[in-house]
């Protein structure tokens, strides 16, 4: 896996609530939530804020929960994926992976234009979802060009 893909495994959303009614969300609906969050986070280089939105168990935070010299590189890559890609202008969720347990969502960077890439959410105890897994490009899933 390149340098960038790990990164961008790194990178993305939020804590989600059950809505308003108490009622269970779907993972779609979850995605739905933390979408903005991972936006503004990426759009402002918040490090912090996009570690804290991963899936306690998701490899990510495994890897960088107490490892000062990982996480630092972690920020710095950030810094650098969002240099390279420019900030996010807009997205849309896509289709459903089944097989991969993943929604498309297609991102368009102010740098890099159209680019569709692949989230994974799972929900933690309290019922809210968070980033298990992100994918900027996809890594060739052959969904995302259907």
């Amino acid at each position: 896996m390149s340098g960038l893909h790990t990164l961008c495994v790194l990178l993305a959303a939020s804590f989600v609530t059950d809505n308003a009614a108490g009622n269970q969300q779907t993972p779609k609906e979850g995605l739905e939530e933390l979408l903005p969050e991972w936006k503004s986070a990426w759009n402002a280089v918040d490090t912090d804020r996009l570690f804290k939105l991963y899936h306690p168990d998701s490899r990510i935070r495994k890897l960088l929960e107490d490892n000062p010299a990982k996480r630092k590189a972690f920020d710095d890559g950030m810094s650098e994926a969002v240099a390279e890609f420019g900030k996010i202008k807009s997205y849309t969720i896509g289709k459903y992976i089944e097989r991969k347990d993943r929604y498309v969502v297609k991102a368009v960077y102010t740098k890099k234009g159209n680019l569709p890439g692949t989230f994974a959410v799972k929900k933690v105890d309290d019922g809210t979802y968070r980033v298990f897994d992100f994918n900027i490009d996809g890594q060739g899933e052959p969904e995302l060009t259907q």
